[in-house]
């Protein structure tokens, strides 16, 4: 989710106490702003369960099975790690839409959605990571990118930079950052962290991400790791509300508590990165511009006032300054709209308003 989902998306949720909520094992969480609930795989019986905002627990699925790592595809499917398969799931009624059994996995771990038509998910006993295009077609492509000599754990893709950020087991372990284009490791961070376990981008160019020795919390920025000082043992799934509130899994008190995100670490966007339109409210087009304190990739995208991804308006490296380009609405419907920028540096969105 990006971090201007906050805006409309207010949360008062603190902890949740999972232990009697048929939750053995939890592994992996998301956040459905469609029902407003989260979606936690179980790895003791594979049944993904929906969690309320009030703590209320159902089966999310009686076809479909998470035990690993869960993520969404498009606006309209879940999909799940089970085994050596993939399963997609209607995002509303938990049904069944195509179950895909990977050659050559063994035990599938992480999963991550790059925002188009691909899943990657790694492979812990394999130590592979799998590319999945078109999964909802009942004939996917299926490729192995990358083979690893560690297991890999969590993943999450970095959409700026095209890779794959990905955490791996072990004694001192690594941050892997793997490249989608061309297959292989571009960057291994070390870490003096043990068994480093969910990885969930902050919505800039960062991650957050856990490990299990010793149980913690992290930032990671592409070049350094700070604790954000908070203990949480065996923490298996993060989930981002927004920029102001992130949601830790523990698998081993069966727990989901709300961190929150420090304030200076939310404002930073809104300071580095100017983005406007004109004329807003907008009937049939209107000039979008915005202003860039350094040159870089950038990427501009519309969202509906759920948080789902609509459209995107530029994806490519920019020079620093000035730049505009007129955006036409198309066949859009009237309603609020968000268009966000994200650089590397900083991200912002800003609410548009279309009308007939």
């Amino acid at each position: 989710m990006k971090r201007f989902i906050s805006y409309i998306l207010p949360f008062c949720l603190l902890v949740l106490d999972l232990g009697a909520q048929s939750l053995n094992s939890p592994e992996s969480i998301i956040w459905d702003n469609q029902t407003r609930n989260f979606l936690i795989s179980n790895a003791a019986d594979g049944n993904i369960q929906s969690v309320s905002e009030s703590g209320n627990t159902s089966i999310f699925s009686k076809e479909v099975k998470g035990s690993h790592g869960i993520c969404f595809y498009g606006l309209y499917s879940v999909v799940s790690c089970y085994k050596d398969e993939i399963h997609v799931a209607d995002r509303l009624t938990g049904r069944m839409i195509r179950k895909h059994k990977i050659p050559g996995a063994l035990f599938l771990n992480g999963i991550c959605y790059d925002g188009k038509s691909t899943i990657y998910a790694s492979d812990f006993s394999k130590r592979k990571i799998f590319k999945l295009e078109n999964i909802d077609s009942s004939r996917p492509i299926l490729t192995v990118i990358c083979s690893l000599d560690r297991a890999p754990n969590g993943i999450a893709y970095n959409e700026l930079d095209q890779e794959l950020v990905v955490m791996t087991w072990g004694s001192q372990a690594s941050i892997l950052h793997i490249s989608t284009n061309q297959g292989k490791i571009i960057k291994s961070f070390q870490t003096s962290l043990s068994n480093l376990e969910a990885v969930i981008s902050d919505g800039d160019n960062g991650f957050y991400l856990t490990s299990w020795v010793p149980g913690g919390l992290y930032h990671y920025d592409g070049n350094q790791i700070k604790s954000m000082n908070e203990t949480y043992e065996q923490a298996t799934g993060l989930a981002l509300n927004g920029k102001s509130e992130l949601f830790v899994l523990s698998s081993l008190d069966k727990r989901l508590k709300a961190q929150p995100i420090p304030v200076e670490e939310r404002q930073k966007a809104e300071e580095e990165v100017n983005l406007s339109a004109f004329p807003n409210p907008m009937s049939i087009n209107s000039l979008i511009s915005y202003e860039l304190p350094e040159g870089g990739a950038v990427n501009i995208s519309v969202y509906d006032c759920q948080g789902n991804l609509i459209e995107r308006l530029v994806m490519e490296k920019k020079a620093p300054g000035k730049h505009s380009f007129f955006y036409d609405r198309g066949n859009k419907s009237s309603g609020l709209y968000f268009i966000n920028i994200q650089t590397s540096y900083g991200n912002k969105a800003i609410a548009v308003t279309l009308v007939d």
